[in-house]
Order: structure tokens, then sequence, then C-alpha cells
């Protein structure tokens, strides 16, 4: 037997195993599967045998699925509000009066701060949602980044003051401030185009305004974005290793949710593939409008839905439309040039 080799320990376990061995390597059944990950219990083991390898694994961006909670913890212990306690400590030993005091203290700050991470944690949740239901071509990769955000955000200083304790419009508020990418101008027009489509009176629209606009501070300040951020505009040189429609991709998709419960109201409205791809035929044929560059991204967008909106159907009136989908004015500056283009075109 060599030095290094111990009578006691097979060659391809413990110490002498490799890393990749000691990952794989279930030392009760001797299984070779990759372990498996119950996000909800928490737990990491092996699913040929059950061996539990880690638990208690905290997930921060899913709070309510944590293990130390009442509905997921199958009998373990739970992570609380502190109980009240008497005049004696566990031991046995009596306690003062002044250690009682400053105990009574420190178990009222315990409990503040474990009911606001509870409170938090809901409005996070209620902020996901509402995000899904304003913006419905939301990527879970998204969904994860935000929640993250909010959940990093909370964790911060700064972050106490991201949920006004008592206010009914926390989610509301947060939403639309995350589908307008941060951006101040972007907020804005997405509050009006939510009001218009919710009927919200002016008192709730000013209420959400003001809370909106303290929640983007604040996840400005975390996320690092400039606050004077511009929304896109058109390239004034294009690069011929890219197309402008590919480029700017993720904001006509961000474009599109605002739109497509408004588009919906009309009936027989045109087919979403329809739009696109006159929508890509234009920012990647700059000619057709005489694009030079500097020319506002949404504007553009407008023009073609307008266009799509009105073009097979005379019943519908352009400024109708526009008022509808909350359009840019300037957005019809474009349309002589774009119908003489689908004229030709067809």
């Amino acid at each position: 037997m060599r030095d290094n080799e111990c009578q006691h320990e097979p060659l391809n376990r413990g110490v002498y195993a490799s890393e990749s061995q000691k990952s794989t390597y279930c030392d009760q059944c001797g299984s070779k599967e990759s372990p498996e990950h119950n996000e909800i219990r928490g737990e990491i083991f092996c699913p040929n045998c059950g061996t539990i390898f880690e638990e208690k694994l905290y997930d921060k961006l899913n709070p309510k699925t944590h293990v130390n909670t009442q509905d997921n913890n199958s009998g373990r212990g739970t992570l609380g509000p502190s109980k009240p306690f008497g005049t004696v400590d566990h031991a046995g030993t009596r306690i003062s009066t002044k250690d009682r005091k400053k105990y009574a203290r420190l178990n009222k700050i315990n409990n503040t701060i474990y009911r606001d991470a509870i409170d938090n944690n809901r409005v996070v949740d209620k902020t996901i949602e509402e995000l899904k239901r304003i913006n419905h071509t939301l990527s879970q990769e998204k969904e994860k980044f935000y929640r993250k955000l909010l959940m990093d955000t909370l964790s911060t200083a700064e972050g106490t003051n991201l949920f006004k304790s008592g206010s009914k419009y926390n989610a509301l508020a947060c939403a639309l401030v995350l589908d307008s990418e941060i951006d101040r101008r972007m907020f804005f027009e997405m509050l009006r185009y939510y009001a218009k489509a919710n009927n919200l009176t002016k008192k709730q629209q000013k209420s959400i305004k003001r809370r909106g606009i303290e929640i983007r501070r604040i996840l400005e300040i975390k996320s690092g974005i400039n606050s004077n951020q511009l929304t896109p505009v058109y390239p004034h040189t294009a690069d011929p290793s890219s197309r402008p429609s590919v480029v700017y991709a993720d904001f006509i998709a961000h474009w599109w949710g605002k739109k497509i419960d408004l588009v919906r109201k009309f009936s027989n409205p045109p087919k979403y593939s329809e739009i696109i791809k006159l929508i890509n035929t234009i920012l990647d044929n700059p000619e057709i409008l005489d694009l030079n560059g500097g020319e506002m991204l949404e504007t553009i967008l407008d023009a073609c839905l307008l266009l799509s909106m009105t073009y097979d159907s005379s019943s519908r009136q352009s400024g109708q439309v526009m008022e509808i989908l909350s359009l840019t004015p300037k957005s019809r500056s474009y349309i002589v040039r774009l119908k003489t283009f689908l004229d030709r075109d067809n």
C-alpha cells in the first residue's frame, strides 16, 4: 500500500474522490446522478434514495416559498416574531427589571422588522403580478431581474422607503416604473395610458404619480440608471453589420406591450405579424420615410401602428385611433409617405 493511501478509505471516496465525484456521489446508495434542487423546501437531495445533502437554502427571489414559512415547512421550526418572556430566562435565572425593559424594547423592534419584511414581500409579489397584467410580453428573465432588483433594494438603507406603509398604490406605481424602464418621461406616458384605459380619477392618478416618483428615485440610485436617459432615436449612421429592427427589438417589444390591450378594443384589428413586418421594413429602409437620424423611434412605431389600423378600414378615423391608442401627435407627419409606400407595394 502506498504512503498516501489509507487502508480504511476506498480510492474513489472521501479525501481521494475528485470534486466531480464528490458532488454527484451519494454516500447512502452510491448513485452518481446529479442532485436535485427543491426550491420550495429549500433542499438539495439525491434523486435515487432521497438523502438530503443541503437544507434550509434561502431563496431571496421568492421569499414566500422559503422553507421557513407556515405553509411550506413540513413540521420544522419557523422564523417568526419574538414571543413574550417572563421574569426568568431559560436557565431559571431571574431577569432584572432593567434588563426586562431592554429586552422588551428589542422584542418590539424585532417584531416591527419581521412585520415590515412580510409586508414588503407581499408588495413585491403584487408588483410582479401588476407588471404581468400591464405588459403581457414580459419575459421570465425580465421578471427575475425586476424581482431581484426590488429585493436587493429593500435590503439597503434607502430601500426602507421604497414602499410606503398603508399606501394602496405601492404595487401599481412600482409596476409602472419598472415597465417604463425607470425612465421619468416614459413613466408619465405609461401612467397616462393606464389612467385612460382604466378610467382612473385625477385624485387616483395624482396619488400613483406621487408614489411612482419616489419609487423611481430610489430604484434609479440602486440600478445606476442615468436620470437623463432618453428614449431611443433612429441612428444617424447605419451599422452595416446589424439592422435597426434587430438592435431595437427589445424596445419594440416593450412598446407593443403597452399598446396590445388598447388595440384589442377595436373589432377586427390588424394582425400583430403585419404590424411588426411594416415596422421592420420601415426601420431597415430609412429612405421610405427619409430618416436621417435623430428621429424619435416611438413616433415612427406609432405612425406604423396608426396606418395599420386605418389603411384597410375606412370606418376608423385617424383622430379617434390616435386618442384611443395614445399615439404621439407627431406620428401623423409620416402618414403620407407611409401610405404612398403601401400603395406602391400593393
